[in-house]
């Protein structure tokens, strides 16, 4: 019986050290899965900390234009510019684009970038003269530069540098990003052929304002401020009797169809325009993003000058073979409307200098950034 007892014992005994063992694998293999899933956890948890802290958040940006998407200048700059600054970082930068003056009209531009309205735009530069007087009177000065290839580096040096950049953008809460040298202008005519300068005397030439309405009055013609986007209404009623105006901006807005005669060699310069973006969004920018802007101004720049250079001969050529009576003027004729424009420079520096602004020594590094 005692040993029946003690065999039990001995039985129960071995069972309970059995399942203890069991228990204590369990427990110990349950710990270690637990700390291994803790361990992905937190790697997981740093790995997401990580990518968050890490990737940039996407900015967006208002786009105010006056032109539709199609015209030569946002085609051939600020849609260049705006898949440049998305490509240079990386999608971070989206632009929300509204065309065709839905933001407001070219008079208003100025205000609706000062006043944070939009955060980027394009803004004609001479519609307000009083407010960026150096930039765009030393744009309209003739005989700054030949052509768009060569004009826009030495714009883009001058506007975003000082004194211009911080008297004529910074003052009105901008900051250029695509500023441009238009085309010199030839002369468009829907009643008379010009052929020289005493024929342009006593006619209503369309003017955007500033020093433009200087240089029309040198020449014997009485200046009309119009925008460009009204200028083929104006010739059609027979409101202005003409526009210096580039080839390319007639054909764009069809100022050809309401036109009969050109006059080309008027050395009349184009001026500076452009697109800008205001100073407290440039302001909040990281700088990445800034420098990426200003690599794809650069690049812009080069593309928009040489293709308005190729696009001003074919407007030209389109013209003849369309019907215009096109007349170019004698080169000792061309000396004549130059002579009679040298006034313009000298009065307008010394207006500048009345106001306190080196508008010489502007004009003079326009000219110096110029490529021969």
């Amino acid at each position: 019986m005692n040993k029946r007892v003690n065999g039990y014992k001995r039985f129960w005994g071995l069972v309970l050290i059995i399942c203890m063992i069991v228990s204590l694998t369990a427990c110990s293999g349950s710990k270690t899965q637990t700390n291994a899933q803790t361990d992905t956890g937190s790697e997981t948890n740093s790995e997401t900390m990580t990518s968050t802290e890490t990737a940039p958040e996407t900015i967006k940006l208002k786009v105010a234009d006056i032109y539709p998407g199609t015209h030569y200048v946002p085609a051939n700059s600020l849609m260049v510019w705006t898949e440049r600054v998305t490509e240079l970082t990386n999608n971070q930068v989206q632009f929300d684009i509204y065309p065709s003056q839905q933001m407001g009209s070219s008079a208003d531009m100025l205000d609706i970038m000062s006043k944070g309205i939009a955060d980027i735009g394009y803004v004609p530069f001479p519609y307000f003269s009083s407010r960026m007087p150096l930039i765009t009177g030393a744009g309209a000065i003739s005989g700054t530069w030949a052509n768009c290839s060569t004009g826009n580096p030495a714009v883009w040096s001058v506007a975003t540098a000082s004194p211009v950049l911080e008297n004529d953008f910074l003052s009105n809460d901008i900051r250029p990003i695509l500023p441009f040298a238009n085309q010199t202008f030839q002369l468009l005519t829907n009643k008379v052929l010009v052929t020289s300068l005493d024929e342009i005397k006593g006619l209503k030439i369309r003017s955007s304002g500033g020093v433009m309405d200087k240089i029309i009055t040198s020449l014997g013609a009485i200046p009309v401020q119009i925008p460009v986007t009204e200028l083929y209404e104006a010739m059609a009623r027979g409101t202005v009797d003409g526009t210096l105006i580039s080839c390319i901006a007639a054909d764009s807005n069809k100022i050809n169809e309401a036109s009969k005669y050109v006059t080309t060699g008027v050395n009349v310069s184009g001026g500076v325009f452009g697109y800008v973006i205001n100073e407290d969004v440039w302001q909040s920018l990281p700088q990445n993003v800034r420098d990426a802007m200003n690599q794809a101004s650069t690049e812009a720049l080069t593309q928009l000058g040489e293709t308005m250079d190729k696009l001003e001969l074919e407007a030209l050529e389109a013209f003849k073979s369309g019907g215009l009576e096109v007349h170019e003027l004698s080169q000792d004729e061309q000396k004549k409307w130059i002579l009679a424009q040298a006034n313009v420079e000298a009065d307008w520096i010394s207006d500048m200098d009345g106001k306190g602004l080196p508008g010489a020594q502007v004009l003079q590094s326009l000219r110096d950034h110029i490529e021969p």
